[in-house]
């Protein structure tokens, strides 16, 4: 089962006070080396931005997807295992 029907994924980013999207160095679903989490193609700037997305997701025990940097899991099967859990919290809808 795909991890966004178990409702246990999402795909995000972080905006500005002004609303506008960090520079997270590709677009959403631009597939490439670039869109890997840790990818060495990317600014500084960029990596730092990247940190406070991971930082804050990882803080409320969510765990990323490493090939892309918007896809985040918690209570699915992905979480469970990147987490060693014996079962997932969430399954399908």
């Amino acid at each position: 089962m795909p991890p966004h029907l178990t409702g246990g994924t999402v795909d995000l980013t972080i905006v500005d006070q002004k609303n506008r999207q960090l520079d997270m160095g590709t677009k959403y679903l631009e597939f490439n080396t670039k869109t890997y989490t840790f990818s060495k193609s990317i600014s500084k700037k960029v990596k730092n931005n990247r940190k406070l997305l991971i930082n804050a997701m990882e803080t409320a025990g969510f765990v990323n997807y490493p090939l892309e940097w918007w896809h985040w899991s918690y209570g699915d099967r992905y979480w469970a295992a990147v987490l060693n859990k014996k079962y997932s919290i969430y399954d399908g809808i």
